[in-house]
């Protein structure tokens, strides 16, 4: 099966779950058409005040996605180090990288067909902002260096973001972005009873929360914030030489062989290698690997209103 295909095929069972439960976001979802230079302009004419989120499939083939963030990571940020190394053995990673360097990320680890932005503004209560793979069931997961059986259920990572006066009296406002991974829920049968309660819960109701994948940060204007999966322990590095190009014409790829992207792979993975990726094992044909990317973007004034 080829990559194009392939990628298709998880794109769309993503995008089918994200767009499910999309209210009054701002969405924006298309067959990427290149990757852009430098900073992504706002989605929206008056986004200068609220959090964007991007996040496509890419290619991880021999550890791509990681060499590329290694080279244009910023090296002098981290998360908190207790939270940060938590949340790496979880198979999770978080690093930032310069905004005007959003264009190279783009060129490194291209979109394989799919590719997302949503505008998410500010939001103080818990909040799905993605939706990854099922999981659960006979797969075990690891958790805390152990195996874990959960209920069938899917994988999302939820958050909420608000903005925060300086420190000083005149500085720059901060922007506090609190990140979890949950396993939601299988929907419950439909009751036979024709009339029944509605049942209204929060969102930390309705699944699992891993604590361990618990992640706060504090995001500064000017830098996107990275999130995606990677076996614990593995170090990245920057790549020999620059990423091959893509030639291939998405509009001329064979068909389809299949429609089923596979279930997750028997071997117990982290809760962030079964949310955010596949391995060639699974797909048959090339590792893929999801990247979201966090970009606050902060007005240049704020105060508390009385």
């Amino acid at each position: 099966m080829n990559r194009s295909a392939l990628a298709l095929a998880l794109g769309a069972s993503m995008l089918a779950c994200s767009c499910a439960r999309q209210g009054e976001r701002a969405v924006e979802s298309a067959a990427p058409a290149g990757a852009q230079s430098g900073a992504p302009e706002p989605m929206l004419a008056t986004g200068d005040d609220g959090m964007e989120l991007h996040w496509w499939l890419a290619e991880d083939t021999e550890g791509r996605v990681g060499a590329a963030l290694s080279r244009l990571k910023d090296a002098d940020w981290s998360p908190e180090a207790q939270s940060s190394s938590a949340f790496e053995d979880s198979g999770l990673r978080c690093l930032r990288v310069p905004a005007e360097a959003f264009g190279r990320l783009e060129e490194s680890v291209p979109p394989t067909r799919t590719r997302r932005r949503e505008w998410l503004g500010w939001f103080a209560q818990w909040t799905e902002v993605f939706r990854g793979r099922r999981s659960g069931g006979p797969v075990p997961l690891l958790v805390e260096g152990g195996r874990r059986r959960f209920d069938p259920g899917t994988l999302r990572l939820i958050a909420r973001a608000w903005l925060a006066p300086g420190v000083e009296v005149h500085s720059d406002p901060r922007v506090r972005l609190e990140l979890a991974v949950q396993l939601l829920d299988d929907p419950a049968p439909i009751s036979e009873t024709i009339f029944v309660s509605p049942q209204a819960r929060s969102v930390l109701e309705e699944g699992h929360i891993f604590p361990r994948t618990a992640l706060r940060l504090t995001l500064e204007q000017g830098f996107a914030y990275v999130i995606t999966s990677e076996v614990p322990g593995v170090a990245w590095r920057p790549a020999q030489e620059e990423p091959r190009e893509d030639t291939e014409d998405p509009e001329q790829a064979p068909p389809e062989t299949f429609d089923m992207f596979g279930p997750p792979a028997s071997s117990a993975r982290t809760v962030g290698e079964a949310m955010l990726s596949a391995s060639s094992d699974e797909t048959g044909s090339t590792d893929l690997k999801v990247v979201l990317v966090f970009i606050p973007r902060v007005p240049d004034r704020f105060q508390i209103l009385p």
